[in-house]
């Protein structure tokens, strides 16, 4: 007997047509076996569960075609995971940092009361804590050094008899950086090919140093192909040309990737051993000037400066060994400090550059350590929403690393490494002013409250270098701060008589508070009629009315002049903003101003 030819759909994907197509193909094919089609009959219920299993199972097939594309996902995490294999690596926890302004009073000379005791002017070691009053640490980036004569001094104590000052308050400027320094020590075990190694801790922002058990340190890299690194050497030569340090090139083989996300921190190791690595350490001219054995010529060949080593196996990985991991985690979620927060000196190290031992005159000056941040410390900020970060990502790629577009710019600086801080918005401009078409880049921070700040002058350094690595010889980059405009969104809306008019206000104001949750960018306006489309779909609203802003200024908010009938749109729709300002509706319990009609 011939087989039958049974024709399927394939085309059928939700329930209806899958049931539809079931119910078909049984009367098609089985009319004698199976009659009973009513809606009431087992066979009714044995359709509706073949058709509800191939309606979830379309379901989940369109949905992980769709996560497999950065376009299309829509969770955050395999967004993360396929901007990872484009090249941009996204960083979870930003490091806060800032300038910190310490204190001593020291006594006068002697023989001269105009000048400082240099004998008890110390230096601050580099690693010293200071706190916040709710408990967030920072830890000082560099030596801070008394005696130096470009610090701030003041008279603080005068002598009653001569009327000479007998004490000075001197103030010395230190970088720091948010967060703790931790330790954790992992065996590991047999030697294993791109070995993986976890920290679980959350809120880890760098590693500092990884060592094994006989002292071989592993370096972090960009890409386990990249083996060179470059390390600070102390500049013997400092005081006469003011640079503190050396930066000297140097090879790797024992290096690794990091890979973090809120929970933990992975570490990945390449496939090397002690035992197969297959080239020396030292790069040699020889192979790669000349390459071919007798020939004068070299056909195609490249050079990368940080790859000098080939065929290394992608770097040494640890094997019967105890690595000890030093790494720095941010106390909170948020460890921006406002200007003045940081008021506590709780652990330091004192070097005094005297030899008189006088224990009582150095304690006193010991006790007489305060600090105080002048500037807020920032770099810290929330984690993007989704589409946010498909963008970052997609501009990111397109840069390839280098800075050549506007765009470029702005993703080269939202990609910089989180040790280095980060910034909230930016945005680049052409300078029309400027007589080479200077390139402005104008930023905006976030305190710890997630509201809009300036950068302060660590994170803009720190922009500035990494920039200077991207981007071109003959660009010059200024980078400015954005200046902010609160506003107050006003709004009046017909409401159901059926409803309480304080829920309908609730409603609205819950509705404008997720729609305001995502931060304005740089330059960007303000649509009345994505108001209008929020609004109109809160629980008990009929109608809206009416929606317009005004300007908050002064007090809490920022000072910034703006003028809200020059900048409204020609059709009122839009309200407009310059390249270098931008909008916040800072406080919602006070900035949502309703009335229900």
């Amino acid at each position: 007997m011939p087989k039958k030819n049974n024709v399927i759909k394939y085309t059928d994907r939700d329930f209806d047509t899958i049931k539809q197509s079931l119910i078909n193909y049984a009367q098609r094919y089985y009319p004698d076996t199976y009659k009973d089609f009513q809606d009431a009959g087992f066979g009714a219920l044995m359709t509706d569960y073949v058709a509800y299993i191939g309606d979830i199972l379309s379901f989940y097939l369109d949905y992980q075609a769709n996560e497999a594309f950065l376009d299309t996902a829509n969770e955050f995490d395999n967004i993360v995971r396929i901007a990872k294999t484009l090249g941009f690596k996204f960083e979870y926890n930003y490091s806060s940092q800032g300038l910190v302004s310490f204190f001593a009073t020291i006594p006068a000379l002697t023989s001269d009361p105009t000048s400082i005791n240099t004998n008890y002017a110390p230096t601050i070691k580099k690693g010293a804590i200071v706190t916040t009053e709710d408990g967030s640490s920072f830890i000082l980036t560099e030596d801070i050094n008394f005696e130096d004569p470009n610090n701030q001094r003041e008279v603080a104590i005068v002598d009653s008899t001569t009327g000479l000052p007998s004490f000075y308050a001197v103030r010395a400027v230190g970088q720091v950086v948010s967060g703790q320094a931790e330790t954790v020590e992992i065996e590991v075990g047999d030697f294993e090919r791109f070995r993986k190694v976890s920290i679980d801790d959350e809120f880890i922002t760098e590693i500092i140093s990884v060592l094994d058990s006989e002292g071989n340190e592993y370096f972090e890299v960009d890409h386990l192909s990249q083996n060179v690194v470059y390390k600070e050497l102390k500049n013997k030569n400092a005081p006469n040309d003011k640079v503190p340090s050396i930066m000297k090139p140097v090879l790797v083989a024992r290096r690794f990737t990091t890979e973090k996300n809120s929970e933990n921190c992975t570490l990945q190791f390449g496939f090397g051993s002690d035992q197969n690595l297959s080239e020396d350490l030292y790069a040699r001219p020889q192979n790669i000037a000349v390459q071919k054995f007798g020939r004068p010529y070299i056909s195609s060949t490249t050079f990368d400066p940080s790859n000098l080593i080939q065929n290394d196996k992608f770097g040494i990985a640890p094997a019967n060994t105890t690595l000890t991991i030093v790494y720095l985690k941010n106390s909170s979620l948020n460890p921006n400090a406002s200007q003045g927060q940081i008021n506590t000196v709780s652990d330091f190290k004192l070097v005094f550059p005297g030899t008189s031992n006088q224990v009582t005159t150095e304690n006193a000056v010991r006790d007489s350590i305060a600090c105080s941040n002048d500037e807020s410390i920032v770099g810290s900020v929330n984690v993007p929403d989704a589409d946010e970060l498909r963008v970052r990502a997609v501009s990111f790629v397109n840069s390839q690393r280098r800075a050549v577009t506007k765009q470029d710019y702005e993703s080269l600086c939202y990609a910089m490494p989180s040790q280095f801080g980060a910034v909230k918005r930016v945005r680049a401009a052409q300078d029309k002013d400027s007589f080479k078409k200077n390139i402005n880049l104008y930023v905006i921070s976030e305190d710890q409250n997630g509201n809009f700040t300036e950068t302060n002058t660590t994170i803009k350094k720190n922009i500035q270098t990494y920039l200077a690595r991207h981007k071109m010889i003959s660009d010059t980059v200024d980078i400015l701060d954005a200046k902010i405009v609160n506003v107050a969104i006003n709004f009046t809306v017909v409401g159901d008589e059926k409803t309480n008019k304080f829920d309908v206000i609730e409603a609205c104001n819950k509705k404008l508070e997720t729609m305001l949750s995502v931060k304005y960018d740089i330059g960007e306006p303000i649509f009345y009629n994505d108001f209008f489309r929020e609004l109109k779909d809160a629980e008990g609203v009929l109608d809206v009315v009416e929606v317009f802003a005004t300007v908050q200024s002064g007090g809490l908010y920022a000072t910034t002049t703006f003028s809200i009938p020059e900048s409204l749109s020609a059709d009122g729709t839009r309200l407009l903003q310059l390249e270098d300002h931008v909008f916040e509706v800072k406080y919602f319990d006070r900035d949502l101003i309703g009335t229900v009609l």
